[in-house]
């Protein structure tokens, strides 16, 4: 899945000097997304839930994170991109994700990873990934603008895979990317889901099978 990331980022193609925005950021997919765009030279704005929002700063680099559920998130995401979002790469949809896609600059891209926020409903993938969930007002802002979002599937990179792992591997052991996981001990994947899916995990989700 750390291959994921990297196809992701690409998908999104940031230059140096532009704006990311990374939601889920303290997730498996948002920490290395996050890492990967700042080696490219990009300024990075994380997106996720309470005390992680500092880790993503000291321990990862970010140059700022937010938390969602802050009452003044939109206003503080508009402060912390003055100058837009030319990346956005999107794990949760919703209310959050509307607040980004309102401050998508001319021609930037949204790359589309997840859509944590809508998995609970009765909807299709194809659906979620697509805009018909989108209110009438950002679907307008993102054909003016010329905005490109679509989903992206890793099978899509499987040719780039070998290619992929030996670059992650090599920057792990530079030191120049940090893979956070949560480890949960003993046989309980059940407990660790729902964990992961309610925000208490920080990286990676991790079943380790022995107590020890």
């Amino acid at each position: 899945r750390y291959q994921r990331r990297v196809h992701g980022i690409e998908r999104g193609a940031p230059q140096e000097g532009q704006t990311v925005v990374v939601s889920a950021a303290a997730g498996a997919c948002g920490t290395l997304a996050g890492q990967l765009a700042r080696m490219k030279g990009a300024r990075v704005v994380g997106v996720c839930g309470g005390a992680k929002c500092q880790y993503l700063k000291e321990a990862l680099g970010f140059d700022d994170a937010l938390d969602y559920r802050d009452r003044e998130f939109s206003r503080k995401l508009a402060e912390a991109c003055p100058g837009g979002v030319d990346v956005y790469f999107d794990s949760v949809g919703g209310e959050v994700s509307s607040s980004v896609l309102e401050l998508m600059n001319t021609d930037s891209k949204v790359v589309v990873c997840g859509q944590i926020s809508s998995y609970n409903e009765n909807v299709s993938y194809l659906k979620l990934v697509g805009t018909k969930l989108l209110s009438e007002r950002v679907r307008h802002l993102l054909q003016e603008r010329g905005v490109k979002r679509a989903r992206y599937l890793v099978l899509d990179y499987e040719s780039r895979f070998p290619e992929a792992l030996a670059k992650l591997t090599e920057w792990i052991a530079e030191g120049k990317l940090r893979t956070p996981e949560t480890v949960t001990r003993g046989f309980a994947p059940g407990s660790a889901f729902v964990d992961m899916m309610s925000g208490r995990n920080l990286g990676k989700a991790v079943v380790a099978m022995t107590e020890t």
